[in-house]
Formats: C-alpha cells, structure tokens, sequence
C-alpha cells in the first residue's frame, strides 16, 4: 500500500501523514510544502541506525517496482482541495499504463468520485471506515464507487462478507 497526497506545486508524493512532524521533524502540511523543499526532507524510517530515507514522488516508485507487483495506491485527502489528489494520481497512473496491476483505494468517497468521473478505467476500491455507518459504506457508497476491491477493517468482517464481495467480482485486502 502506497499512501499519496498532493504536495503544493501539484505533484503526488508518498507520504502517510497530512503533516511532517512526525516522520521528518520538520514543521507544517505536506499539502502546503513544496515538492523543493519535501526533496530535501530525511525521512524517519525503518530500524535504528539505517540510513535516513527521503520522501517519494509516486512515478518513482512505481517506476522501481515490477509490473507484476499488485499495488494499492490509497488517496489521502483531509477536504474537498485535498481531493485534486485523485486527479493528478489518476493522470500519472493511465499515463503510465498502470490500470491492470494497481489499485485505487480511499476512504473518502469524494476522491473515488473524482477518479471515477475523470479515469473511469482505473481499478478503484473503497476503504471502510470503522468509524462511519457500515450500513451506507457497504449499501450505498461501495457500489457505487468501490467497483473493483473493498477493504474493510479486519473487526468489521464476517465470511459471508467476503464470499458477496468476490460473488461481486471484488477483491477483498483487509
């Protein structure tokens, strides 16, 4: 899974966190920094004493991986502004004929709606989130645009679930 966000100047970078404190000590928004100034950020990351990472543009690291590699590239978006995400991601994803092995997922409904109306080819899932109405997600939200895969937390899931989702032609990543 592929965590992507929009940077200021508009380009898609990996990064989990809506803000940097956390894994780069630095302060502020990735949405308000700058793909300049994210470059050059170190990344907090994997075992003591290895060395520092640095943030990814998304074309990078599809780029380094194979295309027999399933990827789940989850839109993060915190409003309607952070939602342009599902656009430049879907621009660079049918450019770079990624539709057969990567996945667009979201929890946010809105972002799947963008990707859905500009890059109607593109493999979209929905995220469940445990904290929202199961009832609409599952009822209405995923049917609407939840169309290739559905992710549903591993305490909300039941086996009948998964058989209806896969009868649906879904695939099912908790």
């Amino acid at each position: 899974e592929l965590d992507v966000r929009l940077c200021r100047s508009g380009e898609v970078v990996v990064f989990h966190d809506e803000r940097l404190e956390r894994l780069t000590g630095a302060t502020g928004r990735v949405a308000d920094t700058s793909w300049g100034d994210l470059s050059r950020l170190e990344v907090r990351s994997g075992p003591r004493g290895a060395p520092p990472a640095r943030v990814p543009l998304l074309s990078e690291v599809l780029e380094a991986l194979p295309r027999t590699a399933f990827v789940n590239v989850e839109l993060k978006s915190e409003d309607w502004n952070g939602t342009r995400v599902a656009d430049a991601a879907g621009a660079l994803l049918e450019a770079g004929r990624h539709d057969t092995h990567v996945v667009v997922s979201s929890f946010d409904p809105r972002c799947l709606l963008r990707l859905a109306l500009a890059y109607p080819r593109l493999k979209r899932g929905l995220l469940l989130d445990p904290d929202r109405s199961q009832l609409v997600q599952r009822h209405v939200t995923l049917p609407l645009l939840g169309r290739d895969a559905v992710h549903p937390e591993a305490s909300h899931l039941e086996e009948g679930d998964v058989r209806s989702w896969h009868a649906s032609g879904r695939e099912v990543a908790v």
